[in-house]
């Protein structure tokens, strides 16, 4: 979890980066970003009403990564995504009521 000096790995990440000891283009991350641009892209063509096994078909069928996907993954990101949604839009909401 750490960067193996006591400090959280994204703090030892941004120290590195700043002394020049990392290049942000060769780190490696667990989100895809394909996969999260097509969930995000794709609630507003009704991607949260879909069952997990229409899910996986359609991100068989438009996914450039040409793996098999998985439902139970690809229901975690839709989840995790629609909660991001719900913070901001919760967020939106506070900011728009303090302006008022």
């Amino acid at each position: 979890m750490g960067g193996g000096d006591g400090k959280p790995q994204v703090l030892s990440d941004y120290e590195r980066w700043k002394f020049g000891k990392l290049d942000p283009n060769d780190m490696r991350f667990k989100m895809d970003r394909p996969r999260c641009n097509l969930m995000a892209f794709g609630l507003d063509f009704g991607l949260e009403k879909l069952t997990a096994d229409e899910l996986v078909n359609c991100f068989d069928s438009l996914c450039t990564c040409e793996k098999e996907h998985d439902p139970e993954n690809l229901r975690k990101l839709r989840d995790r995504i629609l909660k991001c949604i719900e913070r901001l839009d919760a967020k939106t909401a506070a900011l728009k009521a303090k302006s008022d």
